[in-house]
């Protein structure tokens, strides 16, 4: 097989099915993969048009250590997923450049294939899920191209994109049984990645800038749907988690964020109060941290969701693929579940630094509820501002922010608010997460990136108090969203001047977005978060089955049966062409002119027959039958050559032409008529 070269046609198809498996490594893909495929693409042209040769076995082995070297280096000089799928894809690039045979094409199929495969390690959109179709589908056509090759280097004419297609199709059935009923396993773009880098979150620290940086993506961090009663857009704050040590230059995430326990029933503030219950579901883009997203008040919620001591829900290892998950939360804080010993976490400051601001407190009340509105007071009477690019502040932050520039984003506005109110004795502590979305007309909602925001807790002695500095300076970012807070200075997504988010204007470009999105959604839904609970709830719902194991013989009674069904079409396919009357009736008069002795041959012609059965008749005396059989030979004679020739020779154009039916009725009856030995 290996001596066998490959037509053109069939290496072009080669490489551009292993260049388009390239698309899910994009992301973390080094520049020189990128001149090596350019560098590979010519060098076969060049081949192709005859100005070069193959490479020999000298360019091979450098060109396999450059790869190895380079792959090592650009992936930080350790072994990592990166590493070892960069080094697949620099192993294909190599391969590409010496196929020639119908080996090395089988070679670099099974490469594309699991260069596919590993592509969704890092990218699992629907638009990966449609090019990973495409790729498959130009794959087995390759395959078939390259096994029908002739060892003179042809390739039979095969309509191979139209069979790839047939055999892809013929496998859709076994594929949807085996996806729906098989026990699900846990993916494999659950591992951890090398690199964090591709993927957009919070951090667990906040610096001033940071939030305001990832509010310029447009990318989706988690979709939201309620089972019934919807809150308040003024309400949907996304806790992630708690910000508690200050530094002097970032806020750290609290570590009691990760000390979890049982989801404890609803205790209210308020024993008068009657807040609504809201059950929802959540399902979560990757964010490579533990901490999930709920409402405040959150006392339920299923697997793989915990809750932290501070009232969080958090998963006990860190988010690489989507998840969904379900959550109760009744947006009303329950007492804390931290012992009170613990709250002067929430009042240390460091020792020195931003003395204005620690002064200026000693003025405001001790009450949290009135330090809160003299705060807010001071920052809806004063000339401050909110905005996407504010001024640095190198030293004394919180003093030059709020009484010399008076410009910040909302961790600005919290992180202020929260040293004010531990340098006046009120236990206080910053939460980053999310605020808002955007509700689909389908009836979810979508939160992305840039509706990342930050907001203030205060405790008032039984339990947390929220408290958002942002809505006094622009309320229009709570009610409205980020987009209509920034339309006065135009920075919403600047980086991004083409996206479709700022042209929402366009209402037939934002209905395509929308649709778009929805479809998005349901690959989330029913594709990537497609689990063990979720396929245990299908085969409940459908199928009434509450039993896997009665799943499992649902699966191998669709297996069963798709295999018998494809062997009787196959068998229908391919079964023998059944014979026409004219051929049975013939094969019965060449068996009865055997019998009386005639010299018949097998193959002799049915022509030949009628008249040896013509003159058997006659030299018996019977001129009825040998003139019946005359009849029949001529009909027959003119329902294949529409000349009707008599015994004699001559041509009779006179007589008419008799259907076949006829032939075959009259034919029988003097068959009947001859003698049986």
């Amino acid at each position: 097989m290996s001596d066998v070269n490959l037509p053109g046609r069939t290496t072009v198809l080669l490489v551009i099915t292993f260049l388009l498996s390239l698309y899910g490594h994009t992301d973390y893909l080094a520049w020189w993969f990128y001149v090596l495929a350019v560098f590979v693409c010519g060098w076969r042209f060049l081949v192709y048009r005859g100005f070069l040769e193959y490479p020999n076995g000298y360019v091979k082995t450098v060109g396999v250590v450059l790869a190895s070297v380079a792959v090592y280096t650009s992936t930080g000089k350790q072994f990592s997923l990166e590493a070892a799928s960069g080094f697949l894809v620099a192993a294909g690039l190599l391969k590409v450049l010496e196929v020639s045979t119908r080996r090395d094409a089988v070679v670099l199929v099974f490469l594309t294939l699991f260069t596919l495969a590993t592509g969704f390690l890092f990218r699992q959109d629907i638009l990966s899920g449609l090019v990973g179709i495409a790729i498959l589908w130009l794959s087995c056509a390759a395959m078939i191209s390259a096994q029908g090759a002739l060892r003179s280097g042809m390739t039979p004419d095969l309509p191979v994109m139209k069979s790839s297609l047939i055999l892809m199709l013929a496998a859709v059935p076994f594929m949807l049984a085996v996806y729906l009923v098989f026990p699900r396993l846990g993916p494999l773009w659950s591992v951890a990645l090398q690199s964090e880098s591709g993927i957009s979150s919070l951090s667990d620290s906040m610096r001033p800038g940071q939030i305001s940086d990832l509010t310029q993506s447009s990318e989706t961090a988690f979709r939201v749907v309620f089972d019934g009663d919807k809150p308040a857009q003024r309400d949907l704050y996304w806790r992630a988690m708690t910000l508690d040590v200050h530094n002097g230059e970032s806020w750290e995430q609290s570590p009691f964020d990760q000390q979890t326990q049982a989801f404890p029933r609803p205790v209210y503030s308020d024993p008068e109060a009657s807040a609504p219950l809201y059950s929802y579901e959540v399902i979560q883009e990757p964010t490579a941290k533990n901490y999930l997203f709920s409402l405040a008040g959150t006392f339920a919620a299923e697997s793989p969701a915990e809750m932290s001591v501070t009232g969080l829900a958090v998963s006990n290892r860190k988010v690489y693929q989507r998840i969904a998950y379900r959550v109760q939360s009744t947006l009303n804080f329950a007492p804390d579940l931290l012992a009170r010993g613990s709250l002067y976490r929430y009042l240390q400051l460091p020792v020195a630094g931003n003395p204005r601001v620690r002064e200026w407190v000693q003025t405001l009340p001790k009450d949290p509820v009135a330090f809160s509105r003299s705060f807010f007071r001071t920052i809806s009477d004063g000339d401050y501002y909110y905005t996407l690019k504010p001024p640095l502040y190198p030293v004394d932050e919180v003093d030059s922010f709020l009484f010399d520039e008076k410009r910040g984003f909302c961790e600005h506005y919290a992180s202020a608010m929260v040293f004010a109110a531990r340098a006046n004795g009120i236990p206080a502590r910053i939460v980053a997460g999310y605020q808002g979305g955007e509700w689909h007309p389908d009836g979810y909602l979508t939160v992305r990136q840039y509706d990342a925001h930050a907001w203030v807790e205060l405790w008032s002695g039984t339990n947390w108090l929220r408290v958002d500095p942002t809505a006094a300076v622009a309320p229009e970012r709570i009610t409205s969203g980020l987009r209509q807070a920034l339309a006065n200075e135009d920075t919403f997504l600047s980086n991004q001047l083409l996206s479709v988010h700022r042209l929402q204007d366009l209402q037939w470009l934002n209905a395509m977005r929308l649709q778009w999105d929805s479809i998005n959604y349901l690959w989330s839904r029913w594709v990537l978060s497609y689990d063990d609970e979720r396929q245990a709830g299908i085969l409940k719902d459908w199928f009434g089955m509450k039993d896997l194991l009665n799943g499992l013989y649902l699966l191998a009674g669709l297996i069963g049966l798709t295999f018998l069904t494809a062997t009787i079409v196959m068998w229908w396919q391919h079964r023998p062409e059944p014979e026409s009357a004219l051929v049975r009736v013939f094969s019965l008069l060449e068996e009865r002119l055997r019998r009386l002795g005639l010299d018949v041959h097998e193959g002799t012609a049915p022509l030949t027959m009628l008249c040896e059965a013509a003159a058997y008749q006659k030299d018996r005396g019977q001129e009825d039958e040998r003139m019946a059989f005359e009849s029949i030979h001529a009909m027959l004679a003119e329902h294949l050559y529409a000349q009707p020739v008599g015994l004699s020779g001559d041509h009779d154009s006179n007589k008419d032409s008799k259907p076949i039916k006829t032939i075959i009725r009259q034919l029988r009856r003097s068959i009947r008529k001859l003698p049986k030995q």
